[in-house]
């Protein structure tokens, strides 16, 4: 069985070096090992509580979402995403939806945008 080989021809197309690409990977997945966690369990069970059926809705709400977003050329957050279909599987549902959760982590990638303009302007 032959293993598909990565392109590295599209390093020179975007003209980003390599040691720019391997220490980003490495501070996403610290952050996903460090954070990932809460993070699951804010939208897992901070919004609302998820059953197997309703968080099999969930992902497949905010798969739905992202794809059609995506095939329509519309930007689309996929925290929003995620979050909004969460909510809506647990009204769904009849477990109770907590809004103010919802809305702190939708709020989120403003505020960290927010953080990272007000630090390159310095």
């Amino acid at each position: 069985m032959k293993l598909p080989h990565f392109p590295f021809h599209l390093f020179n197309m975007y003209a980003m070096p390599l040691w720019v690409l391997l220490i980003s990977n490495v501070i996403i997945a610290a952050g996903t090992v460090y954070g990932g966690w809460g993070i699951i369990e804010t939208m897992g069970v901070g919004i609302t509580n998820l059953t197997r059926s309703s968080g099999f809705a969930a992902n497949v709400g905010a798969v739905a979402s992202i794809f059609g977003a995506t095939q329509l050329g519309i930007p689309i957050s996929t925290t929003h995403a995620a979050a909004a279909s969460i909510a809506g599987a647990g009204y769904a549902d009849k477990s109770p939806v907590r809004l103010k959760v919802a809305a702190h982590a939708t709020r989120t990638p403003q505020r960290t945008l927010r953080l990272i303009l007000v630090s390159v302007k310095r």
